[in-house]
């Protein structure tokens, strides 16, 4: 196994998708670190896993419904714990600024037509990060992409062929496999229940990187399997 990927930073312990999150995560010694994005209503690139800001903050609706203004009056820390109380949304142009000597995992959670653009347009406009992007350039993926949803996959290799995009599935068949080849993608990230040593011979040629663990005991099934990551809530215990 080469990665352990902080799943929405040290998500056990400090509120999910949030630099507090993302700090205590770099404090604990991880080097990747993974995070969900969508658009505001006025197309700003916001760091959020559901498409509500129900679950995660004082507020209620569609995050596309409002605009970034909006998102920052609401806090995003006290449904995870009283000492989060005040955390507040992040941007990812912020996030980019503020980290270094590190990876992202960024998932192209939204739907947004245009999200994939306004990720990569910000991504280009940092001086450290745009360096980063490149497969070609750099010994290892400084920023590896994924998706659950097909038409960001396309979109996000319509941008270059020459960045690193992973597809998140929920299944593993032929479909898939054929998906994944036509876009020449270089990595399928499957649910870690799907994998065993059928399944993993079925990805041969491909990054294999899981999700979805709920036990520290169920990594261990899996280094067997030679996987190339895993994406923990937990990732100082491994």
């Amino acid at each position: 196994m080469k990665y352990v990927v902080a799943h929405r930073g040290l998500s056990s312990k400090a509120p999910e998708n949030t630099l507090e999150s993302f700090d205590l995560a770099v404090s604990t010694g991880s080097k990747y670190i993974e995070f969900d994005v969508h658009l505001s209503k006025d197309n700003e690139v916001v760091i959020i896993h559901d498409d509500t800001v129900d679950r995660t903050s004082n507020g209620e609706g569609k995050v596309n419904s409002k605009s970034l203004e909006e998102l920052k009056k609401l806090e995003f820390g006290s449904w995870f714990s009283n000492n989060y109380t005040g955390a507040k949304i992040p941007l990812l142009k912020d996030v980019l600024n503020k980290y270094r000597d590190i990876s992202f995992v960024i998932e192209i959670k939204g739907d947004q037509e245009h999200l994939v653009q306004k990720v990569m347009e910000i991504i280009k406009s940092n001086k450290y990060w745009k360096e980063k992007l490149l497969k070609s350039e750099n010994d290892e993926p400084n920023i590896i992409f994924c998706s659950f949803l097909p038409n960001q996959i396309i979109k996000l290799r319509k941008y270059s062929s020459d960045i690193v995009i992973g597809f998140l599935v929920k299944s593993i068949s032929q479909d898939v496999l054929e998906f994944s080849s036509k876009l020449k993608l270089d990595g399928i990230f499957p649910y870690y229940k799907l994998l065993n040593s059928k399944t993993i011979a079925m990805l041969s040629g491909y990054m294999v990187s899981c999700w979805g663990f709920e036990r520290l005991e169920d990594v261990g099934k899996l280094l067997d399997l030679d996987v190339d990551a895993i994406t923990v809530d937990w990732p100082d215990q491994l």
